[in-house]
């Protein structure tokens, strides 16, 4: 056995195992000098009437028209300078369903989503997007966020959603209606809950009312997210549950959440 080439392989993979801790470290440091502003809705350009279409229409635009939602609002939504946030919404006939498009710029990665949301009562709501970027929070268990980025239309991931209040309503749940005029405050409440949720866990703390800083302890725990991201995007595009699968993980959380009050 050759000791010697023996020694050098080991020193090699020792060398390493120590970058990659320090560069986990180094990346943790820096995660934690991060500041996050609590959402609230600036307006960019709202519509004269409820009949009237945004100036410039993606195919999302038309599907969520020709569905019966209407344009709201385009709006800026951004949480911090780092994160730029531009946000369309859109409401159904009976303001019980929202959805935004949201296209965020931040200094990793450019990319849009939709979303469909609906708040529910007595607490929580039912969110089902398309996003494919890799979640860093743990919501609140009366707050169901559901991504399925492999749907391939809106009417798909809307039928998705309805399928997810309807669940939540035979669970106890009722739909709350939210009106235009309410929406930014439901909105800012949501947010605020949102980083609450983490300054319990220990992952934020509050700078200002409005204003959170992610702790290291809270970079410590999101390095790994979105490192598992970065290394096994591939994976996220391939692991597609069935429609199915989503409801019974639904029908979990909504049990649970309805058994602690």
């Amino acid at each position: 056995m050759n000791v010697f080439g023996w020694l050098i392989e080991h020193v090699w993979i020792e060398i390493a195992i120590q970058a990659a801790i320090l560069l986990f470290l180094i990346f943790s440091v820096s995660l934690a000098s991060h500041t996050a502003r609590v959402i609230q809705l600036k307006p960019l350009k709202l519509p004269a009437s409820t009949e009237e279409r945004p100036l410039v229409e993606t195919g999302a635009d038309r599907d969520l028209m020709n569905l019966g939602f209407r344009w709201i609002g385009d709006f800026d939504t951004s949480t911090s300078d780092k994160v730029v946030m531009f946000s369309r919404f859109y409401t159904s006939i009976d303001n019980l369903h929202h959805v935004v498009i949201l296209n965020v710029h931040n200094e990793f990665d450019r990319f849009s989503l939709l979303e469909f949301c609906t708040s529910l009562a007595p607490r929580g709501s039912v969110s089902t997007n398309n996003n494919r970027q890799l979640g860093i929070f743990s919501y609140r268990l009366e707050k169901l966020v559901v991504r399925a980025p492999w749907k391939r239309s809106v009417k798909e991931l809307l039928d998705l959603h309805a399928s997810l209040c309807e669940l939540a309503v035979q669970n106890g749940f009722k739909l709350l209606r939210i009106s235009n005029a309410e929406l930014p405050a439901h909105i800012l409440a949501d947010s605020r809950a949102d980083m609450e949720g983490e300054r319990a866990r220990g992952c934020m703390r509050p700078l200002t009312p409005n204003t959170y800083r992610t702790t290291f302890k809270g970079a410590l725990l999101y390095t790994p997210r979105i490192w598992l991201k970065m290394t096994h995007g591939l994976w996220f595009r391939w692991c597609q549950p069935t429609d199915r699968k989503l409801i019974n993980r639904a029908q979990r959380r909504f049990a649970r959440a309805a058994r602690e009050g």
